[in-house]
């Protein structure tokens, strides 16, 4: 199996425009860092963070992260 990131393959999937027009100008990555936190301490305790993902699909293993 060959190893992909989720956003590696939404990288090579969406090679033009943006995936997401909520965020314009985006933010910077401390910022990014600061709101994920403040949405997650929002969440009840059954809210699972940064939960790891995989599933193997053509000779693809994709992996990535998701909140829920």
């Amino acid at each position: 199996m060959r190893p992909v990131s989720v956003r590696a393959l939404c990288a090579f999937g969406a090679k033009a425009g943006d995936l997401d027009f909520r965020f314009v100008p985006a933010p910077t990555a401390q910022e990014g860092v600061a709101g994920h936190l403040l949405v997650q301490g929002r969440r009840d305790a059954e809210y699972e963070s940064e939960v790891s993902l995989s599933l193997e699909f053509e000779g693809l293993r994709v992996r990535g992260r998701a909140d829920g």
